[in-house]
């Protein structure tokens, strides 16, 4: 009978915890008071300003907590817009930290960012600083291990990103999207860049359309014969004016010269 209720009990309390965690994963519960210590933790350790809109916890799979509205600002030098922003933003807690009686976030992980890689009148790049920020921050590297006192640099990624090239406040007609990068501190002095993307220009004209035809005839081993027709739909200066090309070529290839046996 003891070992009957027991098993009961048992059974019950699964299904409470279950229950409870499907509720709190479904309902992603309101993390508000937060805000303002994990914005502060990742300013200390980044050392620029932070902006968060609001947060919510995660449970699964580490726990941690889903940010939105993620901004980090620049310096007012390179220009009034932020540095980095974000949409979705998943930050991990370094659990031990909590141990030493500290707050840090171990890893952030955004989605759809936009990276703004700006040039002042200095020729200065915006992530100048933040490499230089050792000398002004004592923070460990982002892998220093558990015995380490200090505050740890935490692992930036991001993927389905874009970046963004900017002189001042104006932006160039160079970026990349599609990028996936990843930025950490590997020891004292030695940084970590990873960054994966497609170039692209703005102010390319990729509106030119067309299709294209080839046939080729070999009358003998040592000849060739080819004929292409090419059709293009040519956009011109003005917007909306296109030109239509049509093209014929011909080429004729005769090989001449000593050469051992063949079956021909």
């Amino acid at each position: 009978m003891n070992r009957f209720l027991l098993k009961s009990f048992s059974r019950r309390g699964l299904v409470t915890i279950a229950v409870i965690l499907i509720a709190l994963l479904v309902a992603r519960p309101g993390a508000g008071r937060l805000r303002w210590r994990i914005s502060n933790s990742i300013s200390l350790a980044i050392g620029k300003r932070v902006q968060i809109g609001s947060v919510h916890l995660r449970f699964l799979p580490r726990f941690g907590f889903e940010l939105d509205d993620f901004l980090i600002y620049d310096d007012p030098a390179h220009g009034s817009e932020p540095l980095l922003r974000a949409q979705d933003v998943t930050a991990t807690l370094r659990l031990i930290s909590m141990a030493r009686g500290r707050f840090e976030i171990s890893s952030l992980s955004l989605n759809d960012a936009s990276l703004n890689l700006t040039r002042d009148s200095d020729s200065r790049w915006s992530l100048e600083d933040l490499f230089q920020r050792t000398s002004q921050i004592t923070t460990a590297p982002t892998a220093a291990g558990y015995r380490e006192s200090r505050p740890e640099f935490p692992y930036i990624e991001a993927t389905h990103a874009r970046v963004n090239v900017k002189i001042g406040d104006e932006k160039t007609h160079f970026a990349m999207t599609d990028a996936e990068f990843a930025l950490w501190q590997e020891s004292e002095a030695v940084w970590g860049l990873r960054l994966k993307a497609r170039p692209i220009r703005t102010d390319a004209n990729l509106t030119d359309t067309g299709f294209s035809g080839i046939l080729t005839y070999w009358p003998s081993e040592f000849s060739q014969i080819r004929g292409q027709y090419r059709f293009g739909h040519l956009a011109l200066a003005n917007p909306g004016d296109f030109s239509l090309a049509n093209e014929f070529l011909f080429q004729f290839l005769f090989v001449m010269g000593a050469h051992g046996a063949h079956p021909f």
